[in-house]
């Protein structure tokens, strides 16, 4: 809905689509191949001097001196253009050379234009409905951005943003280990892992290669009745989710049951530096079967799960 904010009405979704029409991811430009354009119907929706709607740019920038002149900056295509006649309104009547020839070239420009009966709206080229959709961009920059042999991180409606984007971030070896924050200049006593005391903490073997992390995995498989569930760093856990089964529904419910227990390893790991609580693996392996719970229960359409049920096997109630 157009929105007022301390000023001219702004059309937030309208501003937005025409920042797609130039963006640039990185050294990537998708210009070349996204175009949002206004597809002019009845003619009342869209405005005449501001909106993009006919040529590369607005008739603001094209004729700078006829909208100098216009007395009703935001007014619609309708108001000016009716029945193949231009219905101008002038502060002043144009008179200069330069002010005649813009009137010119305008009115040559817009007389042709013949309005149609069906509502004013934006078109994308992206999709087959011609809507703009922010998924499908997603979509689009994913693929531009990909690596050959790289493997995407499929973002899941049923697992909180905040966990999505740790997965992500253990993925790339973006979490504050020890050693990632020896790297970054910041003085430690020890590296080690504070859990078992083995090994240099990183993100591979916080997740996977602790003792703790390697329990913990044995109990989640056990439960999901997936022998050796054990994964060598986050990158082959996101591959194996995203290519395991052939049920979708089961493939998500097992992207959240990995991503929950990685994330369950990663905050006993900092409730132990921060607070010296220590968790032990069942009782981490049980929070694993809670919290993932909770997040289908409440976040999947028409899902009738039991608790008992889940606790058996999160896959004998798909």
């Amino acid at each position: 809905m157009p929105t007022t904010i301390n000023g001219p009405r702004v059309n937030i979704w309208k501003s937005h689509s025409m920042l797609i029409y130039n963006v640039k991811i990185h050294t990537i430009s998708i210009s070349d191949d996204i175009c949002v354009d206004r597809w002019i119907g009845t003619s009342d929706d869209t405005m005449f001097w501001l909106d993009r709607w006919t040529g590369g740019n607005t008739l603001k920038t094209s004729f700078p001196e006829m909208y100098k002149l216009e007395r009703h900056k935001h007014c619609k295509i309708s108001d000016r253009l009716n029945d193949g006649r231009c219905n101008w309104n002038w502060k002043e009547i144009p008179t200069t050379t330069e002010q005649l020839q813009e009137l010119h070239m305008l009115t040559n420009g817009v007389n042709t234009f013949q309005p149609v009966a069906q509502s004013d709206r934006w078109v994308c080229n992206l999709s087959s409905d011609g809507v703009f959709h922010v998924n499908v961009l997603r979509t689009q920059i994913d693929w531009r951005n990909r690596m050959p042999g790289e493997v995407l991180i499929k973002w899941t409606h049923e697992v909180l943003l905040k966990i999505n984007c740790f997965i992500w971030r253990a993925k790339l070896h973006r979490l504050p280990t020890a050693r990632a924050l020896t790297r970054r200049g910041i003085q430690l006593m020890s590296v080690l892992c504070p859990y078992c005391e083995l090994e240099e903490e990183d993100t591979t073997h916080v997740l996977f290669r602790c003792p703790l992390a390697s329990k913990v995995w044995e109990y989640v498989g056990h439960w999901c009745n997936i022998p050796h569930l054990q994964f060598q760093n986050a990158e082959e856990m996101v591959k194996y989710v995203t290519q395991w089964g052939t049920c979708s529904k089961k493939r998500k419910t097992l992207t959240s049951i990995c991503y929950g227990t990685a994330w369950s390893i990663w905050k006993a790991r900092c409730d132990w530096i921060f607070k010296k609580q220590r968790t032990m693996p069942p009782r981490l392996a049980d929070s694993v079967k809670s919290i993932v719970f909770t997040w289908i229960k409440h976040r999947r359409d028409r899902c009738n799960i039991s608790w008992i049920e889940w606790c058996v096997s999160p896959f004998t109630i798909m």
